[in-house]
């Protein structure tokens, strides 16, 4: 996703991952944990992310976190961009860019 604050919208950047492209790989999936690494984005191919998704005592209920490490924009500086699991998230913009 990406907020463009001079057209006041937002774009959103297909990418998809897959077993087939090799972008997701050491699937685990068993009754209680669903794990894998993949590659978020096509600039990221020498840094996985690594998803796990924990069953929680509610019969369908998952708790997932996922972790990256990557060097964003900056040189020699690594950045650790972990993503986590929220009710909600509010966009600054309701709009798609055209």
């Amino acid at each position: 996703m990406t907020i463009n604050d001079d057209k006041k919208c937002i774009e959103l950047n297909t990418y998809y991952s897959s077993t087939d492209k090799a972008t997701i790989k050491n699937l685990r999936a068993d009754q209680q944990v669903v794990s894998f690494e993949m590659i978020p984005f096509p600039s990221a191919s020498d840094s996985p992310l690594r998803l796990v998704a924990t069953r929680e005592r509610k019969l369908h209920s998952y708790k997932v976190n996922a972790v990256g490490l990557w060097n964003l924009f900056t040189k020699n500086k690594l950045a650790k961009i972990e993503w986590k699991q929220v009710p909600s998230i509010k966009l600054p913009y309701t709009t798609k860019c055209k």
